[in-house]
């Protein structure tokens, strides 16, 4: 199995301004980036695939808070794991 991981720190814009926390859908906007940065590590990035008339398609994603949103300038991690291999 295949893992990798990426850390951000929450910026202002990702922010829920009543409750200074990060948002979700910013989460998920985290996850696609830390997700492509793990595809461009095996070469199978969009643009990779794209000269070779290939695409990659994403049938499954689950996505766990282990702990409360974080607030503004803390770090979030995001971690990766391939069941298949790539």
């Amino acid at each position: 199995m295949q893992k990798y991981s990426h850390t951000y720190n929450v910026i202002l814009d990702n922010m829920d301004l009543f409750h200074y926390r990060l948002r979700p859908i910013s989460a998920i906007m985290y996850l696609q980036d830390a997700f492509a940065r793990y595809t461009a590590t095996k070469k199978m990035a969009a643009y990779d695939l794209f000269a070779t008339n290939q695409y990659w398609i994403i049938t499954e994603i689950n996505m766990e808070f282990t702990d409360v949103l974080p607030y503004w300038s803390e770090e979030i991690t995001f971690k990766i794991k391939s069941l298949y291999g790539f």
